[in-house]
């Protein structure tokens, strides 16, 4: 396959310029995809190190081509059940912890810390259908499956397809065991980072070669369950109790009585074979009255149905069943138990939510095999190489300019009303700043994976960062599951910027709407939307406005830049009074050019 480029477009030599009248010819350049295994060549968890070496040998690379490729397996060696699956919305790129790019003889060309959290502000407000879609069929992130759908009155959920998951294989139409059947996902992942999303061919020959590291995130962060199985992730959306005897119509169960088998409502949540059922044989629950769920100050109380003594159910098998009824209907048998309500009885209010993340037994782990980068190389002429080395040795340099990205972290404590962030920015030439204060608290893979935290045995236990309700329902309350990956608003009043010994903008930047949790303030989103665009993301949707809580300023316009180096930059926050619910670790990503001066065997970093 041959493509076309202009050449002068892609890079460029500081060298006495052509006549003005001298035209420039076009050259033909082949293309061909080439993978390279990582270094070692074996399976990869949690906390290792991936790399890889594009040989000096590959000349000349189309980088916006350039994909990490693998096979993705979960599994849990405790012996809990739950389907568990990874990120909705970033999917594997939430296995990326920090990534590193540098020449085979250690000069740093790159480095982003923190590298999901920002992906996660890229891919939550750059995103539309298409785009989730795509995601989903070579990221291995999930989207609403409709045939999963709700009508609990919440919002859609991208956590809920049972049914052609990635992660995990659907459920048989008659379960007999309680193996979860999870499965390897293929992964091709786009890395977002300046020199491998730059449109203009980067010549690997002249800096002897290129390694690519990548710092795998913990185990702890990366899990997800399905919102249909939480309480704090929209309640409504669960399945809900129907009857014991498999009637049509509901009723009742009296507090105190034995349960050895009950049915799910199919009339609720698309709950009407066992493929839609988002539960499995061996899972631990409880029954939770959606009724009487009340949120206040980020604190959930809610009336559940036990089996005795505060303990959960397990459930012991999964049948199709029409019962005493004509509608097909879903039988859940449990170990037989006393229900205990404190004298509520189990009604069509009551749904099913796991506590199978809350046990000693959930230790999920992630194992990464096939590992490739995928790198598209270009077979320039020979007279064209012949040329540029020939311009190389006669004293020329050549500029390699991309947009990239710097992580300055500070952490904060909740006790702390009035904070005042210094950001050491010296980047000559820097376009906007994206300050994201994420959930700092140290919590178990079961309470991010559940959305719960403080947990005890199989005790649900007190709640995450709640981060809003709808005003109709208290059971439409979502709390975060993404700890440390998406920004917390958690009752800002205001901020503003001081730099240039000015404060930018003028007038504080009020967020008391946002930050009560209850409405929408408009100007952090006017803020925001012109620092996004400034770096090099397109804002196509705020609808995560106040799940990943973002503050940014576009430090220029247009093509413009701005010159850090001996400023002093802080941003002020402060909050309204209300004590903040989390500590935070704040990544303040500044959104920069960075460009490569190289000579002769040197290759300079120009910040």
């Amino acid at each position: 396959m041959y493509i076309f480029f202009y050449i002068l477009y892609n890079i460029y030599i500081t060298m006495p310029s052509k006549m003005f009248w001298q035209s420039e010819n076009k050259i033909p350049i082949g293309q061909s995809s080439i993978a390279l295994p990582s270094e070692n060549n074996l399976d990869h968890t949690a906390g290792q190190k991936v790399q890889f070496h594009i040989p000096a040998s590959t000349e000349f690379i189309n980088p916006a081509e350039t994909y990490f490729k693998c096979d993705c397996e979960i599994s849990i060696p405790g012996g809990a059940k739950t389907n568990l699956q990874l990120d909705a919305d970033i999917g594997a790129q939430v296995l990326i912890k920090d990534i590193r790019i540098r020449t085979r003889d250690g000069i740093l060309l790159e480095e982003i810390q923190n590298y999901n959290t920002l992906v996660s502000v890229m891919y939550d407000y750059n995103v539309d259908d298409n785009l989730r879609k795509k995601r989903s069929m070579t990221e291995g992130a999930t989207i609403q499956n409709p045939l999963c759908g709700t009508n609990g009155g919440c919002v859609e959920t991208n956590k809920n397809d049972v049914l052609s998951n990635p992660y995990f294989k659907r459920q048989s139409v008659a379960p007999t065991d309680d193996s979860l059947g999870f499965k390897k996902a293929k992964l091709l992942l786009p890395l977002h980072t300046g020199i491998f999303q730059n449109s203009k061919v980067f010549p690997v020959m002249l800096v002897d070669g290129v390694i690519v590291e990548m710092i795998l995130e913990e185990n702890h962060k990366v899990f997800r369950q399905l919102d249909t199985v939480l309480l704090g992730r929209n309640a409504a959306n669960n399945p809900a109790f129907l009857n014991v005897d498999g009637a049509d119509a509901t009723a009742d169960l009296a507090d105190g009585s034995t349960l050895t088998e009950f049915y799910v409502d199919p009339d609720t949540n698309s709950q009407f074979t066992v493929e839609n059922f988002p539960f499995r044989i061996g899972e631990t629950f409880k029954f939770v009255d959606t009724s009487s769920m009340n949120v206040e100050n980020d604190i959930l109380t809610t009336d559940e149905v036990t089996a005795g003594g505060g303990a959960s159910f397990t459930i012991t098998g999964i049948d199709a069943d029409t019962g005493a009824g004509s509608k097909n209907k879903i039988k859940v048998s449990v170990t037989s138990a006393t229900t205990t309500g404190g004298g509520e009885d189990l009604s069509n209010d009551h749904v099913l939510v796991s506590t199978s993340a809350y046990g000693t037994d959930f230790d999920p782990i992630y194992t990464l095999s096939n590992l490739e980068l995928i790198v598209q190389q270009l077979q320039m002429p020979d007279g064209y190489k012949s040329s540029l080395m020939s311009s190389m040795k006669s004293g020329g340099t050549m500029v390699y300019d991309f947009l990239s990205y710097s992580n300055h972290r500070i952490s904060t404590l909740k006790s702390e009303n009035v904070i005042n962030l210094r950001l050491p920015l010296q980047n000559s030439r820097a376009k906007a700043i994206w300050c994201v204060g994420t959930d700092a608290t140290n919590r178990s893979v079961g309470n991010i994976a559940g959305a719960f935290g403080e947990a005890s045995g199989t005790s649900v236990g007190a709640p995450n960062y709640f981060q809003f309700k709808d005003a109709h329902a208290q059971s439409t309350a979502t709390f975060s599951d993404r700890a440390g990956l998406e920004g917390c608003v958690d009752f800002l009043s205001n901020y503003q910027f001081l730099y240039d010994n000015k404060l930018q903008p003028n007038r504080r930047v009020d967020c008391t709407k946002t930050g009560n949790k209850k409405a929408i303030s408009q100007q952090p989103l006017v803020e925001l939307e012109k620092a996004l665009a400034m770096g090099g993301v397109e804002p196509r949707s705020f609808r995560k406005y106040n799940k990943n809580f973002v503050i940014g300023r576009a430090l220029s316009l247009g093509d413009g830049v701005y010159d850090c180096r001996g400023k002093d930059f802080s941003l002020q926050l402060e909050y309204n009074g209300t004590e903040q619910t989390v500590n935070k670790l704040w990544n303040c990503y500044c959104a920069h050019l960075r460009g490569l001066q190289i000579s002769g065997q040197n290759v300079v970093v120009n910040l």
